[in-house]
This record gives C-alpha cells, structure tokens and sequence, in this order.
C-alpha cells in the first residue's frame, strides 16, 4: 500500500476518486485497506457522505470476495460518482416499493440490478441500509426472482436475510422449502430445526421431511 500521511477529507476524496480510477488489483487493494482502518472510518467515512457511500461499496466487495462472485461491484471501472448514482437509485428504488407498494419500480429495480451487472449480496446491502421492513423486502423480491424462474438468486437471497436476520420463521421456512423441492431433504431438516419457536408453517414442513424417511 503507498503510503499517504495524515490527509484533510478533501484530500482522501481525491485518494479514493484517484484509486477508483486506477482500477487494477494493487489500487482496489488499497481501498480495501484504507476502509479497514478505524481512524479513517471514525474521522472521515463517519462524517462525510460520500467517503461514507464508498465505503458500502468496499463492504459488498468484500462479501462479494469472500464468495468468489465475478460480477462484483469492482469488476468493471465505476467512478466515485458513479457507485454514489447506483446506490442512490437502488435505494431510491427500494424505497417506492416498500412505501408505495409501486409494481414498476420492482420491475425497474430487477432490471437495472441486471444491467448493472450487480450480485445478490450488492441487493442484501441495499435493503439491509435502505428497508424498513427488512424481512419483508427479502421475502417479496425473492419471491419476484422465483417468478423470473431465478431461484438460485432467489435462493440466495434468502440465505444471505438468514445471515442477517437469523431465525425469522418465514424465511427459514422458504429456504426449507426450496430444499425439499430439490430433494435436498438433510438440508431442510437443519434449517427448521433452527427454528427455537415452530409455527403451524414450520410443523407442516416438518411432517413433510420426516414423512419422506
């Protein structure tokens, strides 16, 4: 990592502008680093919106790294402006549908999310920072993704929610659920048995995996 000394916030906004637009191995690794340093995210990231927002981006990126994801959010050169628009607009996005129930906005937000080139994990983001009712964010888009016949993102989604909020029934259940319909029945029993506080909905899916033994 180069080494910088202690910068004004206007100077780390035209560090982190510059290593956005390198956009090679050494310079994402950098801005990785430089985000993983507590003085920088108390001292700056906290106070300045826009070192803020690049720093939900090295967040998904790391998610994204960790899961060996291809088409992550650094996979093709975005500038600082440009990763600031995207997540302004997905949350924009998110924001119509939970609090207007607004049909086309699901639709835009599948469709920009597949034209950006933007993972699973970048949409968990979005509504973890975004949504106020998380959970249901995550059960409705899933359930969008299941009717594109996505279900591996579907599938994904619901396991990343579980991530985030574990032990929520109805997402424990739809995970089950997907399970059995793939015959991955060992699977299903470990998710529901996570579950401290079974449901009518839990029960069901129980007899149903345990009837097929």
């Amino acid at each position: 990592m180069r080494k910088q000394s202690k910068y004004f916030p206007q100077q780390y906004k035209q560090y982190v502008t510059d290593l956005l637009n390198e956009h090679n191995r050494q310079s994402i690794d950098e801005l990785v680093a430089l985000y993983e340093d507590r003085d920088f995210i108390r001292d700056y990231a906290s106070e300045d919106t826009e070192l803020g927002y690049i720093y939900i981006v090295t967040c998904i990126y790391r998610e994204e790294h960790n899961e060996h994801i291809k088409n992550n959010i650094m996979s093709v050169r975005r500038t600082k402006e440009r990763l600031i628009q995207i997540i302004t607009y997905c949350k924009f996005l998110l924001w119509r549908i939970e609090l207007m129930f607004d049909d086309e906005a699901v639709e835009e937000l599948m469709r920009y999310l597949d034209y950006e080139k933007l993972s699973v994990i970048f949409l968990v983001e979005m509504i973890r920072i975004g949504s106020i009712d998380k959970i249901s964010m995550y059960i409705k888009l899933s359930e969008v993704y299941k009717k594109q016949m996505l279900d591996t993102y579907a599938f994904q989604l619901l396991r990343y929610a579980n991530n985030q909020e574990p032990g929520n029934e109805q997402i424990v259940c739809m995970l089950a659920d997907m399970c059995i319909q793939y015959g991955n029945i060992e699977s299903a029993k470990k998710l529901l048995e996570t579950i401290e506080k079974p449901g009518r909905i839990t029960e069901v899916l129980l007899r149903k995996v345990y009837s097929d033994e």
